[in-house]
């Protein structure tokens, strides 16, 4: 295959599978881990092979991982037998206590103009976790531009610092993206968003481009209609009583938002 058909291949397999990716950061920033559940096991290791992958790890071994093989993180293996536990308590456990700093630094990327506070903390964090990668390399001696593999040597990462340095090295890698002047703006480069209805505050992937408030539909009508003046919810709880009692359809309440 051809230089150009591998960059090729490679920029098509990436665009698939970024959305997911940012989807399931989205799901462990939001996570109750105190209520862990299967669901939550199987998210974040699809995570961090998802990530493992589009970090260049060719030999990561999935099959493996997902029967509980952690012998690639450094800090699940030494957890694990520090406190003479199974590598499956040191994973959740890792994840758990990372969160909160995984909620900072994704706090400043959606946000960096309002949150410059947490600027320090959050690179320090990212920098720590995504440069905690071993990699080892093998000189190509099969080198063929036109119908072999042209690459000078080829990669593979032999240890992760941590269960998340493959997730924080492809956040690393699409902010180097945007710093280079690669055609991706900054809501490309990090595009998720914090919801901003009050009490909510989740971070989710919006669905189109542009539509950067709220992480779902109830949010955006909740948010809608506290803005709404008093007299215009009374009106409407005075028609939905009387819709009730008839049978009748309920009544559209009026915004005086811009529409979409």
């Amino acid at each position: 295959m051809g230089k150009l058909a591998l960059r090729r291949r490679k920029k098509g397999w990436q665009a698939q599978h970024s959305r997911r990716i940012w989807q399931t950061i989205a799901a462990y920033a939001n996570a109750d881990l105190a209520a862990w559940s299967n669901e939550n096991t199987r998210t974040f290791r699809e995570l961090v092979h998802l990530c493992a992958d589009l970090t260049g790890d060719a030999t990561f071994p999935m099959a493996d991982f997902a029967r509980g093989d952690f012998s690639r993180f450094h800090d699940v293996n030494q957890l694990a037998q520090s406190t003479k536990q199974s590598p499956e308590w040191a994973f959740r456990e890792i994840l758990t206590v990372y969160q909160d700093d995984f909620r900072r630094l994704l706090t400043w990327l959606c946000s960096p103009e309002k949150h410059s506070e947490l600027a320090k903390g959050a690179t320090q964090f990212l920098m720590k976790l995504s440069s905690s990668i071993r990699w080892t390399v093998e000189a190509n001696t099969e080198f063929d531009e036109v119908n072999g593999c042209p690459l000078f040597y080829l990669k593979n990462i032999s240890n992760y610092g941590s269960i998340l340095s493959p997730v924080c090295k492809f956040i690393f890698d699409r902010i180097e993206r945007f710093h280079e002047g690669d055609p991706i703006d900054r809501g490309e480069a990090v595009p998720l968003i914090i919801c901003q209805r009050e009490g909510c505050g989740r971070f989710a992937l919006p669905q189109r481009k542009g539509r950067r408030e709220f992480c779902g539909n109830n949010c955006r009508s909740s948010a809608y209609q506290s803005k709404q003046p008093r007299t215009e919810k009374n009106r409407y709880q005075r028609k939905y009583r009387a819709t009730v009692k008839k049978g009748a359809a309920l009544p559209k309440a009026r915004s005086n938002c811009p529409k979409r």
